[in-house]
This record gives C-alpha cells, structure tokens and sequence, in this order.
C-alpha cells in the first residue's frame, strides 16, 4: 500500500491539474468486507465476524495509518480552500528541476500558481519516488512563506526548494 507522502503528492497533483474533487478508499465496514474488499476507518479491526473478509494485522494497521494520512491531506486542503478556489494567476513562470526524471514523466514536477486576496499562492508536487532540487522562476520578486513542506528560499524571482521523493510544497509569495 502507498505510503503517506505518495497519498500527499497524489492528491495535490490531482488539485494543481485541476481536479474539483479527492477520492481515496472506501470507508471499512462489514458490508464492504462481505464483497471481500476492505477499506479505511480510524480504527479497523481484523475481522468483523459476520462472514466476511478477514484481513492481518498489517492491513488493519495500514487501514488504520492510510484514514490518518488521508485526514491530515484534507486538513490541510481545507485549510486554504479559498486559496484553491481563487483564480489560477495568468502570470508566467518556468519551472526547471536538478535532476533527470527517472520514470515515465518527463516533467516529473508539477505546480499551480493561484491569485488570492493580492497575494500569489505557489504549490508544487514532485511526482516521482526520486528527490528533486527545484527552482520556479518568475517574472517578480517577492518574499516567501512557506505554508507546507520544506523550506523555500528566494533569490531574484527565483524560488528554489528541495523536494524528496513525492514531495510537496505550497507557499505564500508576496510583492
């Protein structure tokens, strides 16, 4: 099962592609063991003695672990929803990565630059399991503030933060 930080990198870069909407896992039941599946919930036990599916112990725990990590993701989605349904800003960026991508993607990196109350509003996603020194370049020069995941630094127009494996980062630029 994917860790917490593949969970986090899907779902903003589903956001910075323009979804309206997360779906993850079904909500563990009895019901939903009946069909011989097994989804997340706070707290999941092995068996729910009616017949159905009988999961180990490390699933119990990763159904468990997955409802904390998918939680702590809307938490912080919610946290800027108005931010996230602001205009997505017409200024023009370039975004340049250290290393080559080591999958399928060629652009292993993707981002959403968002206007908002006028501030500039910045969120990245690496979505590769390999590290990644990236650097936004912008037409402005303004001060940063990191909202989630590593530090960023800003020299000129450019932004630069290292992002690890499914990495994210979302920020506050002001002019």
């Amino acid at each position: 099962m994917p860790p917490a930080k593949f969970l986090r990198a899907q779902a903003y870069a589903s956001l910075i592609q323009g979804a309206t909407g997360l779906i993850w896992f079904c909500m563990d039941n009895a019901y939903i063991r009946s069909a011989s599946l097994y989804g997340v919930a706070p707290s999941v036990p092995q068996d729910y003695g009616e017949g159905g599916l009988v999961i180990s112990e490390a699933q119990a725990y990763w159904a468990s672990y997955a409802w904390a990590a998918i939680a702590a993701i809307v938490a912080d989605v919610s946290r800027l929803e108005d931010v996230w349904l602001a205009p997505t800003s017409a200024l023009d960026y370039v975004i340049t990565f250290d290393e080559e991508s080591f999958t399928w993607s060629k652009d292993p990196i993707c981002a959403i630059l968002k206007e908002y109350e006028g501030d500039y509003y910045l969120f990245i996603a690496n979505i590769e399991n390999y590290p990644h020194g990236v650097q936004v370049i912008l037409p402005i020069e303004p001060s940063v503030e990191t909202l989630l995941g590593p530090t960023a630094s800003i020299e000129g127009g450019t932004l630069s933060v290292e992002l690890g494996a499914w990495g994210v980062w979302g920020g506050k630029l002001t002019t």
